[in-house]
């Protein structure tokens, strides 16, 4: 039992918070499992806060259970649709996967969500400059690729001991044989 401060009378937890307040103190520790059980548990207690399923997702990330991350960040989002937590949250697990248009969109929820002059504005800011900053990486990269295309024929004409013009007639397949090919390959 607890004792109340002010009045020392015994208090009686509330299991929803308890567990919450363990399962984040696990999270801290980096004991994902112990966290994952802990908020769940909280979850169950409480099924309209969406801070257990917020917290979750990072949890099933880190025990590499991405599908119920996912499940997790869309009930947040159910239950908090204009919350700060639950955006960062859906754009950290955004970024993880791979989806960084799907991330920006969240941390720009994020960030309008985020109470002026908080700290909690300044992470989602930076989070969103580097979802823009991979996007627009991911972009240039893209940009790139046809001037790709003249050295990988020329490497191609190089294997095959054609002509340039022969080269330009390689099927994209057989370029990427002859690039994937292993030196032992090239010299049967």
């Amino acid at each position: 039992m607890i004792r109340d401060a002010r009045s020392g009378s015994e208090v009686v937890p509330d299991p929803s918070v308890t567990a919450l307040a363990a399962g984040l103190e696990a999270l801290r520790h980096e004991e994902f499992a112990r966290a994952v059980g802990l908020l769940e548990a909280a979850a169950t207690a409480d099924p309209t806060d969406p801070r257990p399923p917020t917290y979750l997702s990072g949890a099933y990330l880190a025990v590499s259970r991405p599908g119920d991350a996912q499940e997790a960040v869309a009930r947040a989002l159910a239950l908090d649709p204009d919350g700060f937590g639950p955006h960062l949250k859906a754009g950290e697990l955004a970024m993880r996967l791979g989806d960084i248009g799907r991330a920006e969109v969240e941390f720009l929820a994020a960030v309008r969500a985020a109470p002026s002059g908080t700290p909690d504005l300044d992470v989602a800011r930076r989070w969103l400059a580097i979802a823009r900053e991979q996007l627009r990486r991911s972009i240039s990269r893209q940009a790139d690729l046809p001037r790709v295309a003249g050295p990988l024929r020329r490497l191609a004409w190089t294997l095959s001991g054609g002509s340039p013009t022969s080269a330009r007639r390689v099927p994209p397949r057989t370029l990427g044989s002859l690039i994937a090919s292993t030196p032992e390959e090239d010299h049967r």
